[in-house]
């Protein structure tokens, strides 16, 4: 067996530096508010993702015209076009822009800065920005009734444990990044403590990992599965401890759940030599990937009908 040491070296530092980034859409379907234009439902397929409004805002009703936003996402950034109700002389009364449109999966929020035509103004844009915000599912159905997932964060945001949770991540990455594993499993220890997240149970499970305290490590990524379930990164490095303890059948179910969420396992694996060294003969690993290869494949020659060209 591979040693601990080298096992998914650079697949880990590639997770860990960019969460979601191996995921072919960081953000899972739902529903979505952006105020004040209104509530959108995002659906994700593979790198794609295309949105409809559900719910006006009150100065630009596009429910039941189609997409209102579509994109790929290449990393953390969603290159695409978005739909918005103008105002000005010679500007068209709705028109679409191309945006590059930035992901924070730890808010869950999608902002991009909407470039309009000289002399063109929009009534559904916050100073010329487009915030795309998550509602949680249980509130989604609720609309207006409940707070925000917004007002949550924007209620622990400049708080002395959310500002040091977020200090001691950060400071944990850095420390993963330059090979210090004991090092960072304290910094992001001390992140949990103060705020428990996923990301910084992902980083505290990956460091323990490295430094071959496997049961420690299943228990931090379990916890990080815990606060984000079905998260590809998550499941994938569930998948490495398990391969690594030689739970051979767990393993591969966890990666299977990784391709069945759209993750570009082929992609991965090729900075994984010792999980390819214990998986990379066995029958059912290699139609994972293969599939993993072909859906990536499908995405990449699909685009969505009446995507303007940036």
């Amino acid at each position: 067996m591979a040693p601990v040491s080298s096992i998914t070296g650079l697949a880990v530092a590639f997770l860990l530096l960019v969460p979601g980034l191996a995921v072919a859409a960081p953000l899972a379907s739902g529903l979505f508010r952006a105020d004040p234009y209104g509530q959108f439902e995002l659906v994700a397929e593979g790198e794609h993702v295309s949105g409809v409004q559900t719910q006006s805002g009150g100065t630009c009703s596009q429910v039941g015209k189609g997409p209102v936003l579509e994109g790929t996402f290449q990393d953390r950034v969603l290159v695409g076009w978005l739909k918005v109700c103008q105002t000005g002389n010679g500007c068209a009364p709705e028109q679409a822009y191309p945006i590059l449109a930035f992901y924070n999966e730890q808010d869950q929020t999608l902002v991009a800065h909407v470039r309009l035509r000289s002399g063109c103004e929009s009534p559904v844009l916050k100073d010329k920005r487009f915030i795309l915000q998550a509602i949680p599912p249980e509130r989604g159905a609720l609309g207006g009734a409940g707070a925000t997932l917004a007002a949550e964060l924007a209620g622990k945001r400049g708080s002395p444990k959310f500002e040091q949770a977020r200090a001691e991540r950060e400071k944990g990455e850095r420390l993963y990044l330059n090979k210090q594993y004991k090092e960072a499993a304290e910094a992001f220890r001390r992140s949990v403590e103060s705020e428990p997240s996923w990301p910084a149970y992902l980083g505290l499970g990956s460091s323990q990992f490295k430094q071959g305290q496997m049961p420690a490590a299943l228990k931090s990524l379990e916890r990080a599965l815990q606060l984000q379930p079905k998260n590809p990164d998550v499941l994938y490095m569930l998948g490495c401890v398990h391969a690594q303890m030689g739970n051979k059948k767990r393993a591969l179910g966890l990666l299977r759940q990784t391709v069945d969420l759209g993750y570009a396992l082929h992609t991965v694996i090729e900075g994984d030599p010792d999980l390819l060294s214990q998986l990379g003969g066995d029958r059912e690993f290699q139609e994972l990937v293969k599939r993993s290869s072909e859906r990536a494949a499908s995405s990449r020659t699909t685009s969505g009908p009446g995507t303007p060209n940036p």
